[in-house]
This record gives C-alpha cells, sequence and structure tokens, in this order.
C-alpha cells in the first residue's frame, strides 16, 4: 500500500504579507515559533527569494524576547559556514524587527521522519556528520545552539543538511537557562548545571538516534519521565530498536558515546564527525534493507502547516515551539494532519544565485561597520576618562572603582571594557578597609573548606558509584570536583579509566552470552547452591537455577567476585584487560591490576598498549 497523500492545511492568514519592509516584499507565512514568525519573502534588491523572520508585536514588549532574538542574530552573524543558515542583515524598520536570512528549499527532517519513517543508516550517518560540522564551526565561535533536534534541520533534495533556529543560542561555558526539547536534551541542561559544547553533541546524538530508529531514544508519559530515562543513562541500542536496518554495531557505539550521562565520555563535534565518516565503511559491507514507510501515531500539541510548496527558511513549517523543559508538555509538539486528496506539488522556481560568501550584501552593513567603529571610540573616550578621573582622585579610591565598574559594565565585550575591569579590581582592593580586608580572608577560608567538604563528598560518591558499576555517574561525580588550578595528571588518568570503564558492564554481558558461570565456581557462597550467572547489567548479575531467576545487585558482591568473573567471561585481547586492570585499580586491586596489564601488552599486536597505559596508570606503571 503507498503511503498516504500529504495534507494541506491552509496557514492563518497575515497582516504582513504584501507590505515591503527592510527593502523585503514580504509574502506568506512559512513558520511560527513561540515569539516570531518567519515569512517568504523577496529582497528587493537582488530579486532574490529570502526567508524573513519578524518578531511579534506582542513579544516586542517583552524585553526577555527582544533580547534573545536579537542575540540570535548576532551569534548567526558570527558563522559562516554551508551547513548553517545564513544571516545577511538585521533590519528595524516601521516598528518591527526582522532577521533576513538565506531560504532554504527542503523538508525538515522531523518531517521527513514523521512521513517515511526512519533514514537509511548511510543517510542518517551523512546528516548527522554534516550537523556535527556546522556544530564544530559554532563551537570555534564560542556558541551553543542548546536546541539540535530534528525540527531545527533542513534536508534539501540534494542531500544537503543545513542547521537552523539559533534562537536558543548562547555563549559557551554559561550556566544557561534549562531550555531545550525534552526527547533530546542533555541532562545538564535540565539539571540547571554549566553547559557546554558537548551538550550539543548529545542532543546531536540523540537525533541520530531518532533517524536510525524512528523514535525518539526515551519516552515517557510525562516530560519528568523522560528526562529521567536521560539521566538514568540506560540507552538501547539503535540495532536493537530498529533490527531491521543493518545498524552496525560500530554505529551503536557511536550513538552511546554520543549519549553518554558523564560529559568526558562523550565526543566533541569535530571528532563526532570524523567518527561517523568512519563508520561509513561498516555500513557499506553490512546487509542493506528495503526502505519502507513506518506508520506512527504521535500526540502533541497541534500546530498549523502553511499551504504551498515544502519550502523552509531559518526554522520549519511546524516551528519547533522552544520550551523550558520545566515548563514541556513532554513530546515535541506535532502538526495536525487530515486526510486529503492527492495534490499536485509545484516546484517552488529556482531562486538568483547570491553573492560571493566574502561580499556580503544588506542594507544595514555599512551601517552596522560605523556603529561599530562609533562604539569602540565611545569605549576608548570613556576609558580615558576614567584614567584621567583616576589620575586627579587617587585619595577617592571607592569612586575610581565605581567609575571603572560603569566602563567595564557598558563595553564589557570589547578590549576597554576588559582592562576597565581589571583597573576596578586594583582600584577596589585599594578602598577596601582593614576590617574589609579581615572580612574577605575569612569568607575566603570558608570558601576553601567549603571545597574541601565537596571534594571529600563528592570522592565518595564516585567510589559508590564504582563499586556499584556505575562508571558514567562515577566520571560524573568525578568531573563535579575538577581540581582548582585545572586538571592535574592523576586526576586525568582517573578520567582516563573511568571512561574506559564506561563498556566494561557490556564487556562481562558480551562474555556470558552463552556460556553461563557457575556461582560457586567465582566464589564460594557467591549466590546460592546451583545457580548461575547468565548475564551481566547495570542492575547486578542475573542468576539462574531451577528454582528460578533472579538480580543478584552489584552491592551485594566484591570487587574480587567481579575480578574472579571477568577473568572467566573477557577475551584475550588488549583492551577488555586493560579495562579489567583499570577496575582492580580503582578497587585497590593494585597487584591483579598489574597482573591484567601484564596481560594486555602479551597480547599487544599493534603496539599502542605501552602508550595507552601510561595514559591510564602513569609512566611508573
Amino acid at each position: 500500500m503507498s503511503p498516504a497523500p500529504r495534507a494541506r492545511i491552509s496557514a492563518a492568514p497575515s497582516p504582513f504579507t504584501g507590505k515591503t519592509i527592510g527593502r523585503c516584499r514580504i509574502g506568506r507565512p512559512i513558520g511560527r515559533g513561540a515569539t516570531a514568525t518567519v515569512f517568504h519573502a523577496t529582497y528587493l534588491p537582488l530579486k532574490r527569494d529570502v526567508a524573513v523572520k519578524i518578531l511579534r508585536q506582542e513579544a516586542e514588549g517583552t524585553a526577555e524576547a527582544r533580547e534573545r532574538f536579537i542575540e540570535e542574530a548576532r551569534a548567526l552573524a558570527k558563522l559562516d559556514h554551508g551547513n548553517v543558515v545564513r544571516v545577511f542583515d538585521v533590519v528595524e524598520e516601521q516598528g518591527y524587527l526582522l532577521i533576513i536570512m538565506d531560504f532554504v528549499e527542503g523538508r525538515s527532517l522531523r518531517e521527513a521522519l514523521d512521513e517515511d519513517g526512519p533514514l537509511d543508516p548511510e543517510d542518517a550517518v551523512d546528516v548527522a556528520r554534516q550537523v556535527a560540522l556546522a556544530l564544530d564551526h559554532a563551537h570555534a565561535a564560542r556558541i551553543l545552539h542548546r536546541d539540535v533536534k530534528p525540527g531545527n534541520i533542513i534536508v534539501r533534495d540534494d542531500g544537503k543538511a543545513v542547521l537552523v533556529d539559533f534562537g536558543n543560542a548562547e555563549a559557551a561555558g554559561e550556566v544557561g537557562d534549562r531550555k531545550g526539547t525534552a526527547h533530546y536534551v542533555a541532562p545538564e541542561v535540565f539539571q540547571g548545571k554549566k553547559q557546554d559544547e558537548k551538550s550539543d553533541t548529545y542532543s546531536l546524538g540523540a537525533t541520530l538516534f531518532h533517524m536510525l530508529t524512528g523514535e525518539p531514544p526515551y519516552e515517557g508519559q510525562s516530560t519528568k519521565e523522560i528526562l529521567q530515562a536521560h539521566e538514568a543513562g540506560r540507552l538501547r541500542s539503535p540495532s536493537l530498536a530498529n533490527p531491521e536496518a543493518g545498524i552496525p554495531k560500530e554505529l551503536d557505539g557511536l550513538v552511546k558515546r554520543a549519549m553518554a550521562p558523564a560529559r568526558g565520555y562523550r565526543f566533541a563535534a569535530r571528532d563526532f564527525a570524523a567518527a561517523l565518516e568512519g563508520v561509513v565503511a561498516a555500513i557499506q559491507s553490512g546487509p542493506r534493507r528495503v526502505r519502507t514507510r513506518k506508520p506512527r501515531t504521535r500526540g502533541g500539541t497541534i500546530q498549523t502547516r502553511s499551504a504551498g510548496p515544502l519550502v523552509l527558511g531559518g526554522i520549519v513549517l511546524a516551528a519547533a515551539v522552544v520550551v523550558a523543559v520545566a515548563a514541556s508538555s513532554g513530546r515535541e509538539s506535532k502538526p495536525a494532519s487530515t486526510p486529503a486528496p492527492p495534490t499536485k506539488v509545484e516546484k517552488a522556481p529556482e531562486t538568483a544565485a547570491g553573492p560571493p560568501e566574502d561580499h556580503p550584501v544588506g542594507p544595514g552593513i555599512e551601517k552596522r561597520a560605523e556603529s561599530r567603529a562609533a562604539r569602540d571610540a565611545a569605549a576608548e573616550k570613556a576609558l580615558r576618562e576614567a584614567m584621567e578621573l583616576a589620575a586627579r582622585s587617587g585619595d577617592k579610591p571607592k569612586a575610581v572603582a565605581d567609575r571603572f565598574a560603569a566602563v567595564a559594565s557598558e563595553y564589557a565585550e570589547l578590549s576597554q571594557g576588559r582592562r576597565a575591569k581589571e583597573e576596578e579590581k586594583a582600584w577596589r582592593e585599594r578602598a577596601m578597609t582593614g576590617g574589609e580586608r579581615e572580612s574577605r580572608a575569612a569568607a575566603e577560608k570558608a570558601e576553601r573548606e567549603r571545597e574541601i567538604r565537596e571534594r571529600e563528598e563528592g570522592l565518595r560518591r564516585v567510589a559508590e558509584a564504582v563499586a556499584d558499576l556505575r562508571f558514567s555517574a562515577a566520571l560524573g561525580a568525578l568531573q563535579e570536583i575538577e581540581p582548582p588550578g585545572g586538571k592535574h595528571l592523576e586526576w586525568k588518568r582517573r578520567e582516563e579509566r573511568l571512561n574506559l570503564l564506561i563498556g566494561f558492564v557490556e564487556m562481562l554481558e558480551e562474555g556470558l552470552q552463552g556460556r553461563p558461570v557457575g556461582a560457586y565456581e567465582v566464589r564460594s557462597g557467591l549466590g546460592k547452591a546451583g545457580e548461575k550467572i547468565v548475564s551481566a547489567s547495570g542492575a547486578g548479575l542475573a542468576l539462574k537455577s531451577p528454582a528460578g531467576e533472579r538480580i543478584l545487585p552489584w552491592k551485594e558482591t566484591k570487587p574480587s567476585d567481579v575480578l574472579g568473573l571477568a577473568r572467566r567471561v573477557l577475551r584475550n585481547a588488549p583492551e577488555p584487560r586493560m579495562a579489567l586492570a583499570a577496575w582492580c585499580w580503582e578497587t585497590d586491586l593494585r597487584a591483579e591490576a598489574k597482573k591484567e596489564m601484564d596481560t594486555a601488552l602479551l597480547t599487544d599486536r599493534t603496539g599502542t598498549v605501552p602508550g595507552r597505559l601510561e595514559e591510564l596508570f602513569g609512566p611508573e606503571e
């Protein structure tokens, strides 16, 4: 049976259609978000199709919405990459704020998944690789996208993927608000922790899972359940979720690493792109499947779909609604769909060739250059006046510090603002009284004591997680207590050991497949008489006997039990033996760890084991 024809739902009429704003003749709306609407438009000087994003008037009065709208434009203006939608002007005219950007023709990845089902693995990898390159470019500019998902990726007919909608973007390293889409958001985002580049690659990993399987990685009856699943990190392998797709194990591993709860184990965007490129050969050598549409019914908020050809610009037809995770309804909203007879869709006319990449065109370019020069001159003047005040009023350090603080605040993004900040610190120090210095010293001492307590508590959490074989949690706890002044060598080695151990339980499970081990063979008193260990999981060991099957939690085992089992089931190969050595090291079985290092060296066929052992345990071992 052929797939049902696409439904058409007319877009609500817009008062902007037919108007000329910012030298653009506004056409039909092609997308709506929480605070803005995107229109297909014609840029009149070049007779060129563009997309124009207009901040709606009800949002204009909201300072936060206006500021975020401008920040989106600033973020995009810093980027120039073939897989990122390009902004070439920002205009405020007739009381409206507009972003003028490239017009991208194609379908959103979300539409493709809803209508056609999961992608072929090779196509999914190609899309993910392109988005990873787009993220790498953004991260190099210190910009986080913070809402990577199928709804924010447009795929053109020629296979090119374009990352859009930077309305949630933030500077890297900041503790951003808890915004995102529940099915794709990294745990640290909704936990309110510091976000970094690997928060984006987690979301890309979740998007890749969706492309491979046709479903998001975690499901739940509520947003809370979905977020808890992200936090627990018990991810199904895509090859098990969609066994007919021919997904190789190598690709399973990439998805799991991208979505590791512990950030230290995740890919950077550039490394993710390289790894995806490297897995193509495994896909091509595996079994191929005939792609069929996967019927699915999905709940969610009803969105309207605009009429006409499938053309998008900047955001998708059913615009992604970026909501605070705490207020999210649980699933990314879906467009409404009603049966309709097949209709012929006219192809959109070819667009005129755009200007060369190194010669951006837009009515505000010269004005922006003039504005930047004027701001730089104003900052230089403000800093000079503050320095003159300091020279005249050395006996009034507080007043001088306040003047430098005002300059630093007003021009924080410029070098003059940074210089003013340094001067402010020096003058604040001069302005302090003896009593204030004593109070500061006491506060600093209390802060050091607090850091020591937090470090001790963090190390306790690491030890507990290791004992329970929850290595992702152990790595996360370790990274929360990164030593002041940066990572020292032993801290880095422990991070490497925990990274390696994240796959340790899976190694045990693989070794137990079809080869059960008697519990009493491992240790007399482990389990009950007649029980055999048949599998291993995050919950513990599965013990089976004629009386039934049960789970023995890891906390009820001893480190020597895990060692005895591992020596019976792990392959004699460098990686498993180095993982077992790392386990012994973390549980203070140092002599046994050295035996496993020797085994790893004996099985080395590539000459890489000595260097790897040094990374894990240090040169002395």
